[in-house]
């Protein structure tokens, strides 16, 4: 058991090294698994584990009848799995917090800077129409995607993207605190002043508007001590 599972690091070290060598590109298929079992001298079974681990992390892509490609890499359906172990941990909601200040905060300056804000205040606009809970947190999560991604910052988004499931939890955590001691209505109206700002290119004000958006709740705990 040992030696299976050493050997099918081995496969998944490879093709990972042949992928950021260039030698593998982005949806050219990997060898059949006679084939690589040939050509790593290991078992088939070592072959599936390799090809399981490496489907798992979001770096290949496998169906049933179908050759197993090379996929852009994605690491949310690993983080969607583990979500719940990361979930558990004591002030885990501190830590997504600080995560999204660091991401969002920077990419409101550089949305800023370019005057980005396509679809923005058209989410603002979708969140006063609804009084649903549930799709009113799936336009507030959509919105700090959007603006993530007009940062036009590659980084930015493979950051937030990665962590989807846990932005998901971190919105809806802060609008059911939030919606416990004041209304809701001032996210909205901070989405808009935020867009606004963007719209205008005002990289101070946007930063600074982003900060005490996600600091909100942070915020009203100071003010009610």
């Amino acid at each position: 058991m040992e030696n299976q599972e050493k050997n099918s690091q081995m496969i998944v070290d490879d093709v990972i090294s042949q992928i950021g060598s260039g030698r593998l590109k982005i949806a050219e298929a990997l060898p059949s698994e006679r084939e690589m079992a040939q050509l790593y001298h290991v078992s088939r079974s070592c072959v599936r584990e390799a090809m399981q681990v490496l489907a798992l992390l979001g770096i290949v892509r496998i169906r049933p009848k179908e050759k197993t490609r090379v996929t852009a890499f994605q690491i949310e359906p690993f983080i969607q799995r583990i979500s719940p172990l990361l979930f558990a941990q004591q002030g885990c909601e501190q830590d997504i917090a600080q995560f999204r200040l660091a991401v969002e905060i920077k990419a409101a300056e550089l949305a800023a800077e370019k005057g980005e804000d396509a679809g923005l205040m058209e989410l603002v606009s979708a969140m006063r129409q609804y009084e649903d809970e549930a799709q009113a947190a799936k336009l507030d999560l959509q919105f700090h995607k959007a603006l993530v991604h007009n940062s036009h910052n590659a980084l930015l988004k493979i950051a937030l993207d990665s962590v989807g499931s846990l932005m998901e939890y971190s919105v809806a955590h802060n609008r059911r605190q939030i919606s416990t001691h004041s209304s809701l209505a001032i996210l909205i109206d901070q989405h808009e002043q935020l867009t606004r700002a963007i719209a205008a290119r005002q990289t101070e004000t946007a930063a600074e508007l982003m900060k005490r958006h996600l600091q909100l709740e942070e915020n009203r705990e100071e003010t009610e001590k």
